[in-house]
């Protein structure tokens, strides 16, 4: 009966700790201090990260920001505002050198890069880039790809310079949200919501 009575009691114990103290997994609501919507979030470690955002349509403008945080998502501080580039991911090397890819609408496609943390961001999109971007993967420190709407962009030089290496037959109307995901140089995924 004393055995039967400790069981009990360690039962009755363990449905008061799970009652009286719910257990939901541990996230918080940060407040990142924009109005815009959020639409890409990168962290480098457990202190730094990045939220791309867009603004609302319609605005005065039909751009975005990126903003940054060093304490985990306590605060944050618009790093870029540019009226045009709607962050829609980021990677980064290192702590230092970093890229962000978007787009305003859906032919026109950015790239930035960051080489001091993500402090400062230059415009190094190519020429006549027609095509809005949504993602972006390396596999090692020169070869990376970025998926767009019209298809797939590829660099071989840390994202200094990108060709487009395979061109997405567009649907009018359709907005097709690609990802890719190369596991080397040679083998890689691309997804859209258009079936592809």
């Amino acid at each position: 009966n004393q055995i039967k009575a400790i069981q009990t009691l360690c039962i009755a114990l363990t449905l008061f700790l799970f009652t009286a103290f719910p257990v939901f997994s541990q996230w918080v609501q940060q407040v990142s201090g924009t109005n815009n919507n959020l639409l890409a979030v990168y962290f480098l470690n457990e202190n730094t990260g990045f939220l791309g955002s867009n603004t609302n349509i319609p605005y005065q403008y039909n751009g975005g920001e990126i903003i940054k945080t060093v304490n985990g998502g306590v605060s944050w501080n618009r790093v870029l505002l540019d009226s045009n580039l709607r962050t829609k991911d980021f990677y980064f090397f290192d702590n230092n050198n970093g890229i962000a890819v978007g787009g305003s609408f859906g032919s026109v496609g950015f790239i930035y890069k960051t080489f001091d943390g993500g402090i400062t961001w230059l415009n190094v999109t190519p020429v006549n880039l027609n095509s809005h971007l949504w993602n972006i993967d390396f596999v090692n420190a020169n070869t990376g790809y970025i998926a767009g709407k019209y298809g797939i962009l590829k660099s071989t030089n840390a994202g200094n310079n990108w060709e487009l290496i395979w061109n997405f037959p567009f649907f009018p109307g359709s907005a097709p949200w690609p990802k890719v995901d190369f596991f080397d140089s040679f083998t890689g995924l691309y997804a859209a919501d258009t079936g592809i």
